[in-house]
């Protein structure tokens, strides 16, 4: 399975509660497992939401279901990305691939997203 950040896919993570399998955006690509076997990988992951009477533009980055690049990001409805609660996951748990930010929205969530730079996101598709 070919991971790349900004993907997006449905896990299995702790979120809140609720361990759910729930759509999540790909922060870091794959890197060992500290605490886990040889070639056990995990990912960085921020959670998505799509219950926008919880979504709070201060804290969160939308996913407007109107905008030109939200097609391929392979959700279908609108959500927002919650990077106050990111999570190691195993690459395993990754469940299915939806799609990717890419274009302008990609652009915006760098913008938006603490500590990453433009420059990191490499080509957007």
């Amino acid at each position: 399975m070919q991971i790349a950040r900004f993907d997006i896919y449905r896990a299995k993570i702790q979120f809140g509660k609720s361990v759910d399998p729930r759509p999540c955006i790909v922060l870091r690509e794959p890197t060992q497992d500290p605490d886990a076997p040889p070639g056990t990988l995990v990912v960085l992951v921020a959670p998505l939401s799509s219950q926008m009477d919880l979504y709070d533009p201060s804290r969160h980055f939308l996913l407007d279901d109107v905008d030109v690049d939200f097609a391929a990001t392979g959700l279908r409805r609108k959500s927002y990305v919650i990077a106050t609660a990111p999570a190691h996951v195993p690459v395993a748990l990754l469940e299915k691939k939806y799609g990717a930010l890419a274009g302008d929205l990609l652009v915006r969530f760098l913008f938006w997203l603490p500590g990453v730079s433009s420059s990191e996101a490499g080509p957007s598709t």
